[in-house]
């Protein structure tokens, strides 16, 4: 099996996939203070609660904007799984998205996979809207290359101003 992480500001969105097959989805919050050992018993509960063995995930991948709970998530995973975890958001590059950005380095993780993920889907121009903690739009040439975006307050921040 294979375990996709998506470590945001608000969430961590887990998916666990099999045969290409999304099997389950979880989401947990963010929290920069809990341990390893109190993340690591949230994710052995989560997968125990749908009867997942954890010795099966084979390959766990991680697309984070937040660089201190992907070391967490790291370590907590390795108390009790033997998976490769492979951090996406340490080599940009491995995505092979053509960045057509003077500042390619301003360029989150998170957006650069939904504009690959979003060209394989569609093949063509697009604009992506990811109603997140902050809303952003994205571009995607004809090639699926990333020419920019705009990062918003989020629909939850615009309610409270």
């Amino acid at each position: 099996m294979f375990l996709a992480i998506d470590i945001g500001n608000s969430n961590i969105v887990l998916g666990l996939f099999s045969d290409n097959k999304l099997l389950y989805q979880y989401r947990i919050k963010s929290d920069s203070s809990k341990t390893i050992e109190s993340y690591s018993l949230d994710l052995v509960e989560l997968f125990l609660n749908s009867g997942i063995d954890c010795l099966k995930i084979s390959n766990i991948a991680v697309a984070s904007v937040v660089p201190d709970l992907t070391d967490i998530l790291n370590q907590a995973f390795a108390k009790f799984c033997n998976a490769q975890f492979i951090d996406f958001s340490k080599n940009i590059n491995s995505l092979n998205v053509k960045i057509d950005l003077k500042s390619e380095e301003e360029v989150g993780i998170d957006r650069l996979v939904n504009a690959k993920i979003a060209f394989e889907k569609f093949g063509t121009d697009l604009i992506i809207v990811d109603f997140g903690t902050a809303t952003t739009l994205d571009v995607v040439g004809d090639k699926g290359q990333y020419l920019g975006g705009v990062i918003a307050p989020g629909v939850n921040l615009s309610i409270k101003a």
